[in-house]
């Protein structure tokens, strides 16, 4: 992972980023590997306690990743825990908070790609990874044929636009 954080640009942040990343996968590899004998159907507990840890951890990765330097992005850091003190929010009014609700609930308790593409053989039914406010099953129909169809078509449609990669701009 080093060498995909050194892969976005040439800067310390980005080998801190790789290396984070590197880090939070040795350590759910490790994870999986001392539980391999004691799986237990997770709780809604337990669900958010991971899911909660994850965005932690990966909002913390991506201070590196978008700082300009390292201090840049270690006083980012340490305004997020309060380091230089707590105030309220005042520029948000209550339909942003509203906006910020609704984007929390679909972000954490929709569906993600894993619930709806990964799907076992007939006659061996998944169990749900985590608690989705309403369960969706992939299975290849004309309804998701037609709506995947749709998606493409807007691509191919929108191709002509010229946009500047990406990593042209670090």
């Amino acid at each position: 992972m080093l060498l995909g954080g050194l892969w976005h640009g040439a800067n310390w942040t980005f080998v801190i980023w790789g290396g984070l990343h590197g880090m939070y996968l040795c350590i759910q590899h490790g994870w999986q590997y001392a539980m391999r004998n004691r799986y237990r159907q997770p709780t809604v507990l337990t669900n958010s306690i991971n899911r909660t840890l994850t965005f932690l951890a990966v909002m913390v990765a991506w201070c590196f990743f978008r700082a300009q330097n390292v201090t840049s992005a270690f006083k980012v850091l340490a305004g997020m825990v309060g380091i230089n003190g707590i105030s309220p929010v005042t520029e948000i009014d209550f339909p942003g908070y509203l906006i910020l609700l609704a984007g929390t609930l679909i972000a954490f308790y929709l569906p993600n790609t894993n619930e709806l593409f990964l799907f076992t053989e007939k006659g061996h039914e998944m169990k749900p990874s985590a608690p989705s406010i309403f369960p969706v099953k992939w299975s290849p129909n004309i309804r998701w044929g037609i709506a995947v169809g749709c998606i493409f078509a807007l691509c191919i449609l929108s191709i002509e636009r010229t946009s500047d990669f990406i990593y042209a701009q670090f």
